[in-house]
């Protein structure tokens, strides 16, 4: 590779080096080598922000849910762990699972919904109704493919 001179005289990678030097210690992020590309990380950006930013990122399929017949009795107005005490006590579903790392206490009632995974699940309560989200959260799950949902904003 053959260097070029800028009008200064200095050698153009020296020129690159020097900048990549000052983004690294201006304090608006770092530089990173990640797969054998150098790729700028901004202060509170995450790796894969920073990777999809550079290289564009691949928008991800939705996920395909289905809700049978009516929005249903769930509590609002207070936490998961309250829909799934509801769901125990109330309407006797005791197969009602949390899913690992979740502590529904945290989770607020007013953003779940009850989804099922197969379209003849969710034929059980209604009508069977497509649901595609792209951002959301698995809570809990039952044991007839039912899955207690936190959409996510």
């Amino acid at each position: 590779m053959k260097e070029a001179m800028c009008g200064n005289g200095m050698i153009v990678k020296d020129v690159v080096k020097r900048a990549i030097k000052f983004a690294e210690t201006s304090g608006d992020g770092v530089w990173r080598t990640i797969k054998g590309r150098k790729i700028f990380i901004k202060e509170g950006q995450s790796v894969k922000d920073a990777v999809a930013a550079k290289f564009g990122a691949k928008k991800a399929k939705p996920a395909t849910f289905y809700r049978g017949g009516g929005k249903g009795s769930m509590p609002r107005g207070g936490t998961a762990a309250d829909v799934l005490k509801y769901e125990k006590d109330e309407l006797g579903n005791a197969d009602v699972k949390v899913e690992p790392g979740v502590d529904p206490k945290k989770i607020k009632s007013d953003n779940l919904t009850w989804l099922t995974t197969t379209k003849s699940a969710a034929r059980n309560y209604g009508s069977a109704e497509k649901i595609e989200l792209e951002k959301y959260k698995i809570i809990a799950r039952d044991s007839e493919n039912g899955v207690l949902v936190e959409v996510l904003k």
